[in-house]
């Protein structure tokens, strides 16, 4: 299997307590960049991130939890080797309209990706879904587009080439946007 979804991976409350917290958090997020050494991509991501936002650390804390208590059966299900211990390092990142991040990696055995051993990405929006668009793709033998929903998380290998498709937000307001705690699994070995 290349990926591995569960909905409703948040409590409902905690999932509603978290979007309720990061509208409030505007001001916090920046336009996003790309990791990388050269001037090669000025266009390959358009979006935009909070880190290591406080007041979002509660939420943080318990999507940590939860992720370790899948690890085991997201690495077995991944055939990912199972590390005795790791750190997990989370992003606040918003998607409005007209917002994308082009295809690309996770993991570069050459910079400081190299020790990155699994993605995931946790949803969470406004309800209804106020945006179309936004689709998680990775690039695989056969393209696989995983549409965003809400209270729902995605785990993948970052050597995986994957891409977010542009987001549709007909009100592009900064409550109607596609949030997403995303990040890694890290190595702390490397």
């Amino acid at each position: 299997m290349d990926f591995l979804k569960f909905d409703d991976f948040l409590s409902e409350t905690i999932n509603r307590e978290l979007y309720d917290t990061v509208v409030t958090c505007e001001a916090d997020f920046i336009a996003a960049g790309v990791v990388d050494n050269s001037n090669e991509y000025p266009n390959w991501r358009k979006a935009k991130v909070s880190y290591w936002n406080q007041k979002i650390g509660p939420f943080s804390q318990e999507l940590e939890r939860q992720i370790r208590n899948a690890y085991n059966e997201v690495c077995k299900t991944l055939s990912i080797d199972i590390l005795n211990h790791f750190s997990v390092d989370i992003q606040l990142t918003m998607h409005n309209n007209g917002d994308y991040f082009k295809k690309h990696s996770d993991r570069y055995d050459n910079n400081e990706t190299k020790n990155r051993v699994l993605t995931f990405v946790y949803y969470f929006n406004k309800i209804p879904k106020p945006y179309t668009g936004g689709e998680l793709t990775l690039h695989l033998i056969e393209d696989m587009k995983i549409v965003p929903e809400n209270n729902m998380i995605v785990f993948f290998n970052p050597a995986v080439l994957h891409e977010v498709k542009m987001v549709s937000c007909p009100v592009p307001s900064f409550e109607n946007s596609r949030f997403t705690l995303n990040g890694w699994i890290i190595d702390d070995r490397l």
